[in-house]
């Protein structure tokens, strides 16, 4: 009886395991924090099932099996924790930090090239969802009772001009199952220098997508081509001839979850499925986000905190970037652009 309720138990721990992979898709990658906590909770009820339930009571303890099962989560739960701390600046190595953005050595600009500035964004995101949401309204009924509008809203340049992009998505799972064959309809674009909206109906339609089911899904058909890739944000993008597809970031580390830098990308055919790794030095000309606004930021604040080293208490010359950003569309990429101030009192 005891062997029949072992079994279950394992059982159950398999369907728990396969659980927290499918619904949590970690990265099987020692440098990926959600790897630690994933092995954590599936080590953790394999060893307690595990255990040796039949000695003395006195002995359960010292028994050097159950010892073995009882430390091996501990010790993955160390590592969790020192892993906050290892990785840090003063632990870590200051230039694992300083390091992560290339900041040229001259600070004096003698003279600002000027630009367009019919290309300088004035629509923003929360404009751009209205007048998506309006386009989409006129589809019909047909289009609008099955899918809806995703929240991505991707920045891009298509053929030197500026864009909001985002893709149509299925608003459910009976609505998934009813047209998953079909996929979504298409894509809508928001131009951010004037306004102009449109809807890009496809004749096949998106059957990859971040929020459809199985392994239609777009973050699980990723993690089951690349189990061993931490991936970062993923953009809705089209290239000049009007081709949506998805852009994975891939992560590198250079602790565990510290020193977040991006060594590639993975573009998806969302019609399709097929994917293609790209290195940060083989990015195609049409992809316009490989680092995030947040990234940058981040790592020239780092630059910038630590440009004097780790224990510069009076803070000389340490400086930060200002609070808001933005994009400006030049020689046919996207440029995210924001200030750079001191940390004292200033405002600049």
């Amino acid at each position: 009886m005891k062997k029949i309720i072992k079994s279950i138990l394992y059982v159950a721990c398999v369907i728990w395991t396969l659980f927290l992979f499918f619904t949590f898709k970690p990265a099987i990658n020692l440098q990926s924090v959600g790897f630690w906590f994933f092995l954590l909770f599936v080590v953790a009820p394999f060893a307690a099932v595990s255990l040796d339930y039949t000695i003395n009571p006195k002995t359960f303890f010292t028994n050097k099996k159950n010892q073995t099962l009882m430390i091996i989560p501990v010790v993955i739960g160390l590592i969790i924790i020192l892993a906050g701390f290892i990785g840090t600046p003063l632990l870590g190595g200051l230039n694992a930090y300083r390091n992560r953005i290339n900041i040229p050595e001259s600070t004096t600009i003698d003279a600002i090239d000027e630009f367009d500035q019919t290309q300088v964004q004035i629509i923003d995101k929360n404009i751009s969802m209205s007048l998506a949401d309006r386009v989409f309204g006129e589809m019909g009924a047909e289009i609008v009772s099955q899918f809806t509008i995703s929240n991505n809203y991707a920045s891009g340049v298509v053929n030197n001009t500026m864009y909001r992009i985002t893709p149509v998505e299925y608003s459910g799972l009976i609505k998934w199952l009813s047209t998953k064959s079909n996929g979504t309809p298409g894509y809508i674009s928001v131009n951010v220098t004037n306004g102009e909206t449109d809807f890009h109906q496809l004749e096949e339609g998106l059957k990859y997508t971040q929020n459809a089911y199985f392994f239609k899904n777009l973050d699980l058909h990723l993690r089951m081509k690349y189990p061993t890739y931490i991936f970062g944000e993923t953009k809705f993008e089209v290239d000049d001839n009007w081709k949506p597809y998805w852009v994975s970031e891939v992560m590198s580390y250079r602790f565990i979850g510290k020193a977040e830098d991006v060594k590639g990308i993975v573009v998806t055919d969302p019609v399709t499925g097929e994917c293609e790794y790209y290195s940060v030095d083989e990015v195609p000309e049409w992809v316009d986000n490989v680092y995030t606004a947040p990234l940058i930021s981040s790592q020239y604040n780092d630059y910038g905190e630590l440009i004097n080293g780790l224990f510069n208490f009076s803070q000389k010359g340490v400086t930060a970037t200002t609070d808001d950003y933005a994009y400006l569309q030049k020689n046919g990429h996207l440029w995210m652009y924001t200030g750079i101030t001191s940390v004292g009192n200033d405002e600049s």
